[in-house]
């Protein structure tokens, strides 16, 4: 009997060392394929992350894009007006038309020379002033007097062609100094053509703006048709190859000439690249176009991207580290990490970062909506287009870190001076805009509620801002004031109105109000 119940005990025993055996093997195999399931969990997570951290990078790379050619295109259009409006001012004198009659070169000088220099002081892009006869002779060049007497018949097509047709003509050329954006207007009086007057202005202005406003480095590829008139003054010395029948200016700097070489290997107008062991994009934003369409270059803006790929990147790796058993909460904070990624992307995209205003596209998307609003409600809107007066010489004289921190100050008084639902925004460089809903049924009502606030503006503005060493400082601005009703004003018209009005109280002596002056009905 002993023997018996050692016998089963001994049985029983090997049997549960056997089961025992086999729930460790089973336990080994299900910690296997857990394991195995939560790493490939997890790496599609990380595959799916990747795949969305490459979709935010390449949109945020197609916003700025957008941002730029906007800028550009309104600005070429800002200059044109102005430029035009700049040309027929000086014909409506008296005394300049019976010069250019007479052909009397000294006393034109005399009555043009001193408005040109204005015009240079408020723009020293400024750079060529021309009075050109009906033949296509030079009569005078203001910024070069002592040269004249040239025939521009075929060096210069779109001055004959102005003096042909009698009409005005605009559009980019290359002549002996570079590449300008050129306005020509026929001269006449009384029945009778007297030739043409043109202004130009040098290209740096637009690539220095867009520079300015959106923190990237700008150049120019041409094409190599357009470079044949500086090509037979200068020869070819200057110009860089780039293929494609392309150049570039040698003195340009080394990593847009980078950057115009990959674009010229791409069809792409998004090309990103490495130089330097840094990442960068380059956008070509825009034609350069000459009078007759006919493309002369393009714009190439090229901005440094590291830190944006990199960390987008980097969040995106380590989101999916942690604890292999806690999926759900990986995954949760996968998604907050997104949450946040757009948050940063939507800020850079639509805010500016050195004031957190709103942007261009910001304030254009609420302004279009701010138009909607006041047609649907029959209430008045206000656009208060601001600009800080010779900001520039604080800049040149004290440097860029302290004008910075005056646009900051100045950003913070314009957010005290209104209401939290009216949009503050910078426009780019030392100009801000403000939209103002809700304003008055009554126009009269709206022009007192506006020009309250622009008063408003105007004096706090002017009291005196603290910058780097105690440095105390004063600073003036001009404000040009456009109003709008039941949408009969889009938003393109209501930027440029409150734009001219801005130029009207700088020429009206500055730190003041203008309101823009329409023979539209129930709008001033």
């Amino acid at each position: 009997m002993a023997l018996t119940n050692e016998t089963t005990m001994a049985q029983n025993h090997t049997r549960n060392a056997a089961t025992s055996s086999d729930y460790r093997t089973m336990r080994g195999y299900l910690f296997v394929l857990a394991f195995g399931g939560a790493v490939l969990v997890m790496a599609g997570v990380q595959t799916a992350g990747l795949l969305v951290s490459q979709r935010l990078v390449a949109d945020s790379y197609k916003v700025l894009q957008r941002q730029l050619s906007a800028s550009y295109e309104r600005d070429v259009a800002g200059v044109l007006e102005h430029q035009l409006a700049y040309l027929h001012m000086l014909l409506r004198n008296p005394a300049v038309i019976g010069a250019i009659r007479r052909g009397d070169r000294e006393a034109l000088m005399r009555e043009i020379q001193w408005q040109y220099e204005l015009k240079r002081q408020e723009n020293p892009h400024v750079e060529v002033l021309h009075f050109h006869g009906p033949d296509n002779r030079t009569l005078l060049r203001v910024h070069q007097p002592e040269n004249f007497g040239d025939d521009l018949t075929t060096l210069r097509p779109m001055i004959a062609d102005a003096n042909r047709t009698r009409e005005s003509r605009t559009g980019f050329e290359i002549g002996k100094n570079g590449i300008s954006y050129r306005a020509v207007v026929p001269i006449t009086d009384g029945g009778d053509h007297l030739g043409a007057l043109e202004l130009g202005i040098n290209i740096a202005y637009f690539t220095e703006r867009l520079a300015e406003i959106f923190d990237v480095q700008v150049g120019v590829i041409f094409q190599g048709a357009a470079m044949q008139p500086f090509v037979a003054q200068h020869g070819d010395t200057e110009l860089l190859p780039l293929g494609n029948d392309s150049f570039a200016f040698s003195a340009m700097d080394a990593l847009v000439r980078e950057a115009g070489r990959h674009s010229q290997q791409s069809r792409a107008n998004l090309i990103p690249f490495d130089y330097q062991q840094k990442r960068y994009v380059a956008h070509k934003v825009f034609g350069i176009n000459s009078y007759l369409g006919e493309k002369v270059g393009t714009l190439l803006v090229v901005a440094d991207v590291s830190e944006q790929v990199e960390g987008i990147w980097r969040h995106t790796m380590w989101s999916s580290a942690g604890w292999l058993t806690l999926l759900m909460l990986l995954l949760f904070g996968q998604y907050r990490i997104f949450s946040r990624m757009q948050a940063s992307i939507h800020k850079l995209a639509f805010y500016d970062q050195l004031t957190g205003l709103p942007n261009r596209s910001l304030l254009l998307d609420r302004l279009e909506r701010a138009v909607l609003n006041s047609a649907r409600n029959g209430e008045y809107l206000a656009l208060l287009f601001i600009d800080l007066d010779n900001f520039k010489q604080l800049n040149d004289t004290r440097g860029h870190h302290v004008g910075d921190s005056l646009l900051q100050q100045v950003a913070e008084r314009l957010r005290g001076c209104v209401r939290a639902s009216d949009t503050v925004a910078r426009q780019g460089g030392d100009e801000f805009v403000i939209v103002l809903e809700g304003l008055s049924h009554e126009l009269e009502k709206a022009l007192l509620q506006t020009h309250s606030i622009g008063e408003k503006i105007v004096a706090v503005l002017n009291e005196p801002y603290f910058l780097e060493d105690d440095l105390e400082h004063r600073c003036t601005s001009s404000i040009g004031v456009a109003l709008s009703i039941g949408g009969k004003v889009d938003v393109d018209e209501l930027l440029k109105r409150a734009d001219i009005s801005m130029y009207q109280a700088k020429a009206e002596g500055r730190n003041q109000v203008t309101f823009f002056q329409s023979t539209e009905a129930g709008i001033p």
